[in-house]
């Protein structure tokens, strides 16, 4: 019992270490860089078209980047937070 109660405790400090290093990038994008980076513009771009097959990288990224420009908006911290989001989900699965 005493080794459950001490891994909850160490689990805490840590899982707040997680949410803030996912949550900078986008405290980042919206104090320093309100305008987004050359490559997130590009996926925008990209994924206003809806393209089906992209040259370079998998159409779901671009899929995903139009969606967000739809519903959200153009802003540099949506992109990121979108971003951020999807890699918690993937470090979660």
């Amino acid at each position: 019992m005493p080794s459950e109660h001490l891994s909850g405790l160490r689990r805490g400090p840590a899982l707040a270490v997680l949410g803030l290093a996912l949550l900078l990038p986008v405290l980042l994008a919206v104090a320093v860089f309100p305008t987004a980076m050359y490559d997130t513009r590009e996926l925008i771009a990209w994924g206003r078209e809806f393209p089906i097959v992209t040259p370079f990288h998998p159409p779901m990224m671009v899929w995903i980047g139009g969606i967000v420009d739809r519903l959200l908006g153009t802003s540099a911290a949506v992109m990121i937070l979108t971003g951020q989001l999807l890699i918690a989900i993937g470090l979660v699965y």
